[in-house]
């Protein structure tokens, strides 16, 4: 008996610590309001930016309308120099993803990520943005030698010492093979998650696929994602870019299948990298650039370059701009709305077009509308209401995303909305 009222007590105890935290149910990422997340934002390679971490760059990335920022660090970056990353992105209305960098295609070296992870300060920063963070264990780990029991062995021992510490927060595990093995993940997903207490783990592959490894790839990944889907597994690609990463000067629009089928599927997307910079560096050799992986030619959103970058951040029908959606949570720092919460994908005949805009747009709905405008840092900067149309002019809208909430009587929606002046 004692054994069994221990043991209630303790998941009543992860219970009630996990409630304020970002929490998988089933195969998708939900907020504590309830509402559900489909992760849609960028990698940025912060710890790499020495003189600044990238934080001037992070209101650029926000313009695209990204839900969640992947911050690339290592174990050579501070906790200070972390906590503010994180903050920057937390008061830009995103959602930070933390992952380290050090253990990429090596196995042997996740055990000095892990204790990097255990070090006080740096716990202190994850329970300090409990909220809101997403912990990426280890970027990448190990080459495609590593087995699946090893892998659930490694992956059950990080979540049991992290749960044990009292961090509830979703962990992010990586896919085997430099990211790219997601048989390991397909085949340890359910052991790892049903191991975790508060069951709050999600699974990341990243779709460097060449296709002089995988064949018929279109297919392979069809195939992959029904499995996830059917099978209930958070699965997120957490990478993927426009060109093959060992030939720079290729082209690769696998981008294409990943967006629709993420789209069609309601899984996370992150396209890797917002750039500039992405290459091999080594030691006394210059390096070389792989520029056809910078989505930016200097960090800033007009810079957006055209192709791959421009569909998969604002123009194609499942880019990051046309499904991404911040929630209410995120937009009010942690705090839920007081309104009832609402389904975004059940409504119709709402839209907003230009989107971006510039000097104006036009905003249409259905019968009598309310209006309600939101800024990243959750103040409501414009009010009003109207019949069937309205034309809004920008002048005070600073560039940035807005969350733009309309409610008639039937239906309540809530859309992103870019200003670019």
């Amino acid at each position: 008996m004692k054994t069994i009222v221990l043991a209630l007590l303790f998941f009543v105890a992860h219970t009630i610590s996990a409630q304020n935290v970002l929490q998988v149910r089933g195969r998708f990422l939900t907020t504590p309001c309830g509402d559900t997340i489909v992760l849609r934002g960028v990698n940025k390679m912060c710890i790499y930016d020495a003189n600044n971490f990238g934080i001037p760059i992070i209101p650029e990335i926000k313009k695209t309308g990204s839900n969640v920022l992947r911050i690339v660090w290592d174990m050579s970056g501070t906790s200070d120099n972390l906590d503010r990353v994180i903050q920057t992105t937390i008061d830009n209305a995103m959602i930070p993803m933390v992952e380290m960098h050090d253990a990429t295609g090596a196995w042997n070296a996740i055990d000095g990520i892990f204790d990097f992870w255990m070090k006080p300060d740096v716990l202190a920063v994850v329970k300090k943005h409990s909220k809101y963070i997403l912990v990426n264990i280890a970027n990448e780990p190990g080459d495609f030698t590593v087995t699946v029991p090893q892998f659930i062995a490694k992956m059950n021992s990080f979540v049991d010492r992290f749960r044990k510490e009292k961090v509830n927060v979703p962990l992010v595990m990586d896919a085997t093979g430099y990211g790219q093995d997601i048989d390991v993940l397909l085949n340890s997903a359910q052991a790892i998650t049903d191991n975790d207490p508060i069951h709050n783990v999600l699974y990341s592959v990243h779709l460097y696929w060449n296709p002089k490894y995988f064949a018929d790839r279109e297919n392979l990944l069809s195939s992959k994602l029904e499995t996830s889907v059917t099978n209930n597994i958070p699965l997120i690609i957490g990478e993927f870019t426009g060109c093959y990463p060992d030939d720079p000067n290729s082209t690769d629009d696998i981008w294409k299948v990943i967006i629709e089928k993420c789209t069609q599927y309601k899984i996370g997307y992150l396209p890797w990298e917002w750039g500039p910079g992405n290459g091999i560096y080594e030691d006394g050799k210059d390096p070389i650039l792989f520029p056809k992986m910078d989505i930016t030619s200097d960090g800033m959103f007009k810079s957006i370059k055209q192709g791959w970058a421009t569909e998969v951040m604002l123009t194609s029908q499942y880019s990051i701009k046309n499904t991404s959606v911040t929630p209410e949570y995120i937009i009010r720092k942690g705090e839920c709305p007081t309104t009832t919460v609402y389904d975004v994908e059940k409504y119709s005949g709402i839209s907003i077009s230009p989107n971006p805009a510039s000097g104006q747009f036009q905003i249409h709905s259905a019968g009598a509308t309310t209006l309600r405008i939101i800024n990243q840092f959750g103040s409501t900067v414009l009010q009003r209401k109207f019949v069937n149309e309205d034309v809004i002019v920008c002048t005070g809208l600073t560039n940035g995303t807005y969350l733009v909430v309309v409610e008639t009587q039937e239906q309540r929606k809530i859309l992103n909305l870019v200003i670019v002046h």
